[in-house]
């Protein structure tokens, strides 16, 4: 799929440019309403957990005023806006900053707006004219007892362990883990798993005390006293599109509590 049908595919594509185009309206200093007459350079990239997209839109003044809030125009015998021809047209970029996982939500900026039109003394075209953010809807569910118990989770636990310890050069030890609200919930995107996950040293080492661990004999390998504060991670384990998809990954944050 192209750049432009990856744009024009996107769930919030349509909302987005009416945001745009509302507040292009109401940072406008004419008096007539614009609507967008068509988009060109449609670019994407990834950048970590988002996607930006950037259009070009550009807009032509139509034979509606606008409302005194500027946000919509007024509207003559129930009769749409018309294009018109005395006005010039204008050109602006909008970027939609969309984070695909949760909680995802979709930032919306306008920039590159030409300075004769927008009430700014500033001429810089990167100057951000607005910004919006909404978030997109999820619906929550408890996992079950079943799914706590289910290898991909158990997976997603030792995983998150291993790559704190990676990161953390602290290999060698045994950290005990406490799971607290594992939800599922499931998007416009896909389904998603959160849960936080505490993290504790315990007085075992590696290379001496693995048979404690295989053996579940957890009360053998008991918290440090004097340990650092504990350890919080979020894992987040991450479905494909569908639920059955297969492909699927696991992102982490932590830090000390």
């Amino acid at each position: 799929m192209t750049v432009r049908g990856r744009i024009m595919s996107f769930d919030d594509y349509t909302r987005a440019v009416s945001t745009a185009t509302k507040q292009f309206n109401a940072n406008a200093n004419a008096t007539l309403w614009y609507e967008p007459e068509s988009v060109s350079d449609p670019t994407s990239q990834i950048n970590g957990d988002s996607i930006i997209y950037e259009i070009r839109v550009h807009m032509r003044p139509t034979d509606c005023p606008k409302m005194r809030s500027g946000i919509e125009p007024q509207k003559w015998d129930e009769t749409d806006c018309r294009f018109i021809q005395i006005l010039p047209p204008y050109t602006c970029y909008v970027h939609i900053h969309y984070r695909r996982y949760w909680p995802s939500c979709t930032r919306i900026e306008l920039s590159g707006c030409s300075p004769a039109l927008i009430q700014t003394t500033e001429h810089n075209v990167s100057k951000v004219m607005f910004a919006s953010t909404w978030v997109a809807e999820s619906i929550r569910m408890d996992l079950t007892e079943q799914q706590l118990n289910e290898s991909w989770f158990k997976e997603s636990v030792e995983e998150a362990i291993d790559l704190y310890q990676h990161r953390e050069n602290s290999s060698n030890l045994f950290w005990r883990d406490h799971i607290y609200a594992p939800s599922r919930f499931k998007t416009p995107l896909g389904y998603y798993v959160m849960y936080t996950l505490r993290l504790t040293e315990t007085v075992c080492v590696q290379g001496r005390d693995e048979l404690l661990l295989k053996t579940k004999q957890l009360l053998g390998c008991p918290e440090k006293r004097d340990s650092d504060p504990f350890v919080v991670c979020r894992p987040l384990y991450i479905f494909g599109k569908k639920e059955v998809d297969k492909h699927y990954y696991y992102y982490y944050y932590c830090y000390y509590h």
